[in-house]
Formats: structure tokens, sequence, C-alpha cells
């Protein structure tokens, strides 16, 4: 009820690898959709790839990505 965090993948029940005093047992219940590749993630801030990375463009868009280089991205769509 007090902890989440991201996994590659989950096992109801407790966590060998918990410190003691939050070893606890895990319902591994979503909470929450991350967002795809090239897909706006300003509001999930994650990515549905975990090898990628939520990169924040401007205050209008930020994109899953592998890498990101500061300036303009020359797969960006032209209006963009």
């Amino acid at each position: 009820q007090h902890w989440a965090s991201c996994k590659i993948s989950c096992f109801p029940g407790l966590d060998p690898h918990d410190a003691d005093e939050h070893r606890t047992p895990w319902t591994c219940r979503p909470l929450g959709e991350c967002s795809a590749a090239e897909a706006d993630c300003r509001e999930t801030k994650c990515c549905s790839d975990i090898s990628q990375t939520c990169f924040r463009k401007n205050d209008y868009w930020a994109s899953c990505k592998d890498v990101c280089v500061p300036g303009i991205d020359e797969h960006d769509h032209p209006d963009h």
C-alpha cells in the first residue's frame, strides 16, 4: 500500500531482494500504462520499452527514445 517500483518482472509474494524492513508481499498490480515508442510521454513519464527513456523536447512534447542529443532531431516530422 505504500510502495511501488519499476520491475522487469514481478511475482506475487515476498521479494527476497527487498530490504528486511520493507519485506512485505507484492501484489504485482500495474499502476498505469507507459507510453509507446514515439508517443508523447509527458503524462506517463515512462516508456513501454524498458530500454528507452522519456525525454522532454519542450513544454508540449516528450518522447520515448534510446538516446537524446540536444538540438534538431533529423527524425522529427518537418512541422515539429
